[in-house]
């Protein structure tokens, strides 16, 4: 039971936070283009998160450094992942963005029965099934609001590219911080995703003739405050993970962004909640019950 109610906590204050740093970062996706958001928040959680390493110890981030593989290709697959989903929120309203990426999860279930060979519990997947259904109801809105690009197309297809590439990127965590320490995981993690990020900006730029967005002084650190709530949550995230598996950490923690997420985007962009996104919070509040019952 303890270990029941950590892991609940602690999933949800990842989620939480996850999803404050998203909402406040979604002025600046609107502005911008996704990838230069991605470096520009990443390349701040360099400095702000450095506290981490303090807490891992020098044998952790020796460990971390040469664990290679898993940190690594986290890194590769969560700088595009989290530039496309960045980019989404330019075309759909935040909380139908992250409500799209309850389909993360199930890719996590799946890339833990092939790694693992975890199969999960008929109540892991109902319950799973609860909350996707409780998406349901929230994506059923109309998606287009005059601040937005009209392109939701574009921003669907974003959403669901970020969701596959952040499942990979979120296993391979999964596999590290079985081994590593949950501060030095969650620092390298953030570091590599920034390093691949602006790998691809580069890469961009050369091939697309598309550079990097200039941004001022100013601008840098809003989005580096906006981005600090993530420290938090990339320690949060894989404690969870060391203690469930990937899949059910990953639908807790993506569950209550969806509802933060939902709730601040009505209150801060006026993307009003309706009736079918309060019946979807109501089921997905729902199915996280189910969840902690079942822990």
């Amino acid at each position: 039971m303890p270990h029941s109610f950590l892991f609940l906590f602690l999933s949800v204050f990842a989620g939480s936070m996850y999803a404050l740093q998203s909402t406040l970062l979604a002025k600046y996706s609107r502005a911008l283009d996704g990838l230069s958001v991605a470096v520009y928040r990443n390349g701040s959680l360099m400095i702000t998160m450095l506290p981490l390493l303090f807490f891992a110890g020098e044998e952790e981030i020796q460990k971390a450094l040469h664990s290679g593989g898993p940190i690594v290709l986290a890194g590769a697959f969560g700088g595009i992942g989290l530039s496309l989903g960045i980019s989404s929120q330019r075309y759909l309203p935040v909380g139908i963005s992250s409500a799209l990426t309850q389909g993360g999860p199930l890719f996590l279930f799946l890339w833990g029965f092939l790694y693992f060979h975890h199969i999960p519990s008929f109540g892991e997947i109902g319950f799973v099934m609860v909350i996707l259904l409780g998406v349901f109801f929230l994506i059923k809105q109309p998606h287009h609001l005059p601040h937005l690009d009209a392109r939701t197309g574009r921003g669907i297809a974003f959403i669901l590219c970020s969701t596959f590439l952040g499942s990979l990127s979120f296993f391979c965590v999964n596999i590290a911080v079985k081994d590593i320490s949950p501060f030095a995981v969650g620092y390298f993690w953030e570091a590599s995703v920034g390093f691949f990020a602006l790998l691809f900006a580069v890469l961009r730029t050369l091939v697309q003739k598309i550079p990097l967005k200039k941004i001022s002084l100013s601008q840098l650190k809003n989005i580096a405050l906006s981005a600090s709530p993530t420290v938090f949550a990339s320690v949060a995230f894989p404690y969870a993970m060391s203690i469930c598996t990937a899949g059910i950490a990953s639908t807790v923690v993506n569950a209550t962004g969806v509802l933060v997420v939902t709730t601040l985007g009505f209150f801060w962009y006026g993307e009003k909640l309706k009736k079918n996104q309060i019946i979807g919070m109501v089921i997905i509040v729902a199915g996280m019950a189910g969840m902690r019952i079942l822990g």
